[in-house]
């Protein structure tokens, strides 16, 4: 069958699953990315723990992690952790480059003073948290870190994505003005903070854009104890509002061919609103500037819905079918109508994908999935945090969170929630943005997708995802020394219909999907046919009695009356006595002790119905009033109750930078 991973050993729809740990300290999903030529998973995070194994005790700063898994089967050929105990280490993207004929690894992350490469910095004076490029070189099958480089620009740099191509390696970062410690550090209160794309920024508040391009130039050294500076940098680009909006960069990628590259992020409207607006900046790859193609293009474009309503672009990703094109994924809470709405009257915030024509940046289609929240919550919430496109295939895979309980709404196939936050995965088709299938998943517990890649396609059309539970979603975590610690996974979904490896806790079932549910529990099911079977026998055996028992009385009240004809009296009744037995009443005349027998029927003014002079049988003695009966009834006019809801629009539109007042500016050119 030839080497693993080779073409001869791949099975086309095999459904695979893992859940790393037990670990003594928790770990966090950064980015992935996939190799077709390996056909393997690379991975890259954090961890407090060992990564590897169980490990002895959890470690006080946080450490880079990097992992390699084989398909088909998702065996870890490699985990590896890059740090020091000095400072916290933090990796939030990788990217695999062709450097002289091998497989090279890129991995961008933070750190602070005396942290990992610190000590290739020429400008670390004022400067709170360090970029970092590490430089993990292909030794026959394993990679061993040779260095890289220092990103020391501004006072704080989050690194967040990283392209490779060839030699050259593109990175953008989001870098602050200034270094204080962020209010949602303060409060986190976390003893083992996850400082990933994914979770906090430590340091900052005032963030601008910062891409920057290298050229590998290993030379000799490097690896082992002794890091090296392996690259060196041709050009570095700040990018910022006119009127200085802290904008939160979240994802970069190729458009046109290679020939430029889209940043995307979000930040503050103008001095009216002060909504959060999506953001999208070319850059030319040659010269860092603004990237416009001529006469009706544009290099800055915001992506905006309604007034006073927040969007986020959260990650982008290129179509290698079509480079004039690209996709953007993140949320919004704007474009709704009021039937959206939660019975409390909040907004929900929804996943959003759309297609991006690369020249004008114009819109071409966009989804909107909406979604519902959990008994006893408000607001819910749903991101899309990753894309990729399947080449050749027309169609997209997007993945996301689902937060706290809340339930994805899927019009074909009903959804439901595992409890707290959950993930979801669909296929979307890329000429129209309708949704194929669409998938929720989790733990009890918290599941999220990794920001600096959450999803792949891998050779086969399958979706990969990646992403950190402090559930049993893969594993069970009985004997863990802390339950509540995070494990990083990875999930295989089938192209077809997103099957996928179950995950092992059900948690709660707030969905109406009742396929999972109480009702198709072997046990609980038995228990509710024993209770039907039983409640119909006693409703049948009660019925039968009091029908038995009705017609003994009638039997009775017959004889009585047969020998009562014996007698010259008809004006007379038979009652039932309260005592028991048989009462009896005379009726009419007689009742005052005259007896006018005859041989005619008698109708007496008292039944309920006349004939009229049409000779229409009317009810004459209604038993209530019409208006109580009216006000008795439930009087829905609608034949099915129609409950509001929403599920994709497709009419958000991006705003040109001159039609707003915060410009974006390249701060390194002073240019518009």
């Amino acid at each position: 069958t030839g080497a693993p991973g080779a073409q001869g050993d791949i099975l086309p729809d095999s459904i695979v699953a893992l859940q790393t740990g037990p670990d003594v300290g928790p770990s966090y999903a950064g980015g992935m990315v996939y190799d077709s030529y390996s056909n393997a998973i690379y991975v890259t995070g954090s961890t407090y723990g060992s990564f590897s194994d169980p490990g002895v005790s959890p470690s006080a700063k946080s450490k880079c992690v990097f992992g390699v898994a084989l398909l088909p089967k998702l065996q870890w050929k490699e985990r590896s952790v890059f740090g020091t105990d000095q400072a916290p280490e933090a990796c939030s993207a990788l990217s695999l480059t062709n450097y002289l004929g091998k497989s090279e690894a890129m991995l961008v992350g933070s750190t602070e003073a005396s942290g990992l490469l610190t000590g290739l910095s020429t400008n670390s004076a004022g400067v709170q948290q360090f970029g970092v490029i590490l430089d993990l070189s292909n030794q026959n099958g394993k990679y061993e870190l040779l260095g890289g480089t220092v990103i020391d620009d501004s006072p704080v740099q989050y690194p967040l994505q990283i392209l490779t191509s060839d030699d050259k390696i593109y990175m953008v970062s989001m870098a602050s003005r200034d270094s204080k410690v962020t209010s949602d550090f303060e409060t986190s209160k976390k003893e083992y903070p996850n400082l990933t794309s994914g979770g906090v920024e430590k340091y900052g508040s005032d963030y601008n854009i910062l891409v920057e391009r290298h050229t590998l130039t290993r030379g000799p050294g490097g690896g082992g104890d002794v890091l090296a500076t392996t690259m060196s940098l041709d050009w570095r680009k700040p990018f910022e509002t006119a009127d200085g909006k802290s904008i939160i960069v979240s994802g970069m990628a190729w458009i046109d061919g290679g020939e430029g590259v889209v940043v995307v992020g979000s930040t503050r409207g103008n001095e009216q609103t002060a909504d959060f607006d999506g953001i999208m900046a070319k850059v030319n790859t040659e010269d860092g500037g603004f990237e416009s193609e001529g006469s009706g293009s544009r290099s800055v474009a915001y992506f905006s819905s309604i007034p006073g309503r927040d969007d986020w672009i959260l990650n982008v990703c290129s179509d290698p079918d079509d480079p004039s094109v690209f996709y953007i994924v993140g949320a919004t809470n704007g474009n709704l109508v009021s039937s959206a709405e939660t019975a409390d009257g909040s907004i929900p915030i929804e996943a959003v994908v759309a297609k991006i024509q690369s020249d004008t940046l114009a819109i071409v289609w966009s989804t909107q999935f909406g979604v519902s929240s959990a008994p006893g919550t408000t607001a819910p919430a749903a991101h899309a945090l990753g894309c990729d496109v399947v080449p050749g295939k027309g169609v997209i895979y997007v993945a996301g969170n689902v937060k706290s309980g809340a339930v994805i709404i899927n019009p074909s196939e009903a959804q439901k929630s595992y409890g707290n936050d959950d993930i979801f995965v669909g296929m979307l088709e890329t000429s129209s943005g309708n949704t194929v299938w669409l998938k929720q998943l989790g733990s009890s517990e918290d599941d999220r997708i990794a920001h600096g890649g959450g999803v792949v396609a891998d050779q086969n059309g399958n979706a990969v995802v990646f992403g950190d539970t402090t559930g049993e979603f893969y594993r069970a975590r009985s004997g863990d020394a802390d339950p509540n610690s995070s494990d990083l996974f990875i999930a295989v979904f089938n192209q077809a219909d997103g099957m996928h490896i179950p995950p092992l806790s059900s948690g709660a079932w707030y969905g109406s999907d009742k396929s999972s549910s109480f009702y198709s529990n072997p046990k609980y099911l038995a228990f509710a046919i024993t209770v039907l079977v039983i409640l119909g026998v006693t409703v049948f055996c009660f019925f039968y009695a009091r029908s038995r028992a009705r017609k003994r009385a009638e039997a009775q009240k017959s004889s009585i009356f047969a020998y009562l004809q014996q007698f010259d009296v008809e004006d007379i009744d038979l009652r039932k006595s309260p005592p028991g037995g048989w009462h009896g009443t005379y009726l009419n005349k007689l009742a005052y002790g005259i007896n006018q027998a005859d041989n005619q029927s008698h109708m007496p003014e008292s039944l309920e119905t006349q004939t009229s002079s049409a000779g229409a049988t009317v009810e004459m003695a209604p038993l209530t009033h019409s208006s109580i009966v009216k006000d008795s009834l439930f009087m829905d006019t609608m034949s099915t109750p129609t409950l509001g809801s929403r599920d994709y629009y497709d009419d958000l539109a991006p705003r040109s930078y001159d039609e707003r007042k915060n410009s974006l500016t390249d701060s390194s050119r002073g240019l518009t």
